[in-house]
């Protein structure tokens, strides 16, 4: 993996997975917590020895007056991104404004714990989201109600938050695959050839092919001869 954004993600995909593991072991969260709160918590957490940063960060650090390129199709767009706390695992949460010496005044949408660390435990069935019911800090219209104003009702008294999944209640992994048999293993039906040149291959086939014969025949003798000896016990 020679990509320097390739190797720092992944490595702060895998610290910052462990990070809010221990997160989540010190704070059990019975009522659930908000992707905020979790990334709060996370920064408190130290930075693990040897970590690499973000690598764009020193390069913007540098450049910080550079001018970021024109775009013909709309509004110019800003010449480096870089997240909040790139020394850190968890890096990044959402939108988040850049710092007072940069010019620009956004970043684009950088989702790093959402997307990728949560999704992670997400994926492994370790957390999930569920809506929790919560009182409105504004008076909602009632009565009969335009789309905005159901929308504005439904985002007003529904709050998303993460929950853990105890152990006993995630999905048990499937059990493997009995193997299935192929008969002629012993004498390499199935076994990998590839190494062999072109050759060998064929002059293996026809090897194997009459290792299989002489196996049926044997096997036939051999019930032939239980069967007979089965008879003769019963006489």
């Amino acid at each position: 993996m020679s990509n320097p954004f390739l190797r720092q993600r992944s490595s702060a995909l895998a610290e910052g997975v462990r990070i809010v593991r221990n997160v989540l072991d010190k704070n059990h969260f019975p009522e659930g917590f908000t992707t905020k709160q979790m990334f709060d918590l996370a920064l408190r957490e130290p930075v693990p020895a040897g970590f690499d940063p973000y690598p764009l960060a020193a390069k913007l650090l540098q450049n910080p007056t550079e001018k970021p390129p024109k775009d013909k199709y709309g509004p110019q767009k800003p010449a480096f991104t870089t997240p909040p706390y790139p020394e850190h695992p968890v890096r990044s949460i959402s939108y988040v404004a850049l710092p007072a010496i940069l010019p620009t005044t956004l970043l684009k949408n950088i989702r790093f714990l959402k997307k990728d660390i949560l999704g992670s435990l997400k994926a492994s069935h370790e957390i999930k989201m569920v809506p929790e019911a919560r009182s409105s800090p504004i008076p909602l219209p009632t009565g009969s109600l335009t789309k905005r104003e159901k929308k504005l009702v439904r985002t007003s008294t529904t709050a998303w938050v993460w929950k853990c999944i105890p152990p006993e209640d995630r999905p048990k992994p499937p059990p493997p695959k009995p193997e299935k048999f192929v008969f002629g293993r012993e004498v390499g039906v199935g076994l990998d050839t590839s190494h062999l040149n072109k050759r060998r291959r064929i002059a293996r086939v026809g090897k194997v092919s009459r290792a299989v014969d002489k196996m049926k025949d044997h096997q036939q003798r051999m019930e032939l001869f239980q069967r007979d000896e089965g008879e003769r016990s019963r006489v």
